[in-house]
């Protein structure tokens, strides 16, 4: 979901005019819900972020099903499965050069190559799945409990 009332960079006012008609949405959706069925009527996302804190919107695109075309730094590459980095009988999902990007895209825009399957993109991040991450939370907390702090915390100090 994107805010509309910051400046929108010049690339992406291009992109509009240049290809407004193939584009389904451009800019700040509403609510929830239809950000949500935008994200499963996609295809492909893509990042060339620079700067990210935990990756969430293309977290949740994979999710809805939208093959992800992200760069080999920060995140990213622990977030996906290493094993779906470049698998063989799929497009890559992690690229490491803008060259590298372009021609991913351009081969699963034209067919040359198949996106993941839907399951497979959903799976991505099971993993990070409150239910599979809860006892470990518990765990690390039961821990903290356990250990004494070399903080003072006296008043007055």
């Amino acid at each position: 979901m994107q805010d509309t009332q910051h400046r929108k960079p010049e690339e992406f006012e291009r992109a509009w005019k240049r290809f407004g008609e193939h584009i389904t949405h451009f800019g700040y959706v509403e609510n929830v819900e239809n950000y949500s069925k935008l994200l499963h009527s996609g295809d492909i996302v893509v990042s060339t972020a620079t700067h990210e804190f935990f990756c969430v919107a293309i977290m949740e695109a994979i999710y809805c099903g939208c093959h992800p075309l992200v760069p080999n730094r920060l995140h990213y590459p622990e977030l996906i499965p290493s094993n779906l980095h470049k698998p063989l009988l799929h497009a890559p999902v992690i690229y490491d050069t803008e060259d590298d990007l372009f021609k991913y895209l351009k081969d699963l825009l034209t067919g040359t190559t198949k996106p993941l399957p839907k399951s497979s993109l959903q799976n991505i991040n099971r993993h990070l799945d409150w239910g599979m991450m809860v006892d470990r939370y518990d765990s690390l907390f039961e821990d903290l409990k356990e250990t004494k702090s070399e903080a003072s915390f006296q008043a007055g100090v």
